[in-house]
């Protein structure tokens, strides 16, 4: 087993994941109190070409908080 950010951090290591990284950013920002890592990893999903659009307004609303 492996804490939740670590497996988080290994997905998105072998297979890049926008929705992954917008969790991982949550996760960072507001339940472990790691709001740089969080904004960083919300960053990496709105950048994405692949981020559908919907999930890239989410993240965008995350990121202007």
């Amino acid at each position: 087993t492996c804490a939740l950010p670590i497996c988080l951090e290994k997905v998105v290591a072998a297979k890049e994941d926008p929705s992954v990284r917008y969790s991982l950013g949550i996760l960072y920002a507001y339940y472990l109190e790691q709001p740089d890592k969080g904004l960083e990893q919300l960053q990496k999903a709105l950048d994405n070409p692949n981020t559908p659009a919907d999930l890239k307004k989410a993240v965008a609303e995350e990121v202007t908080k």
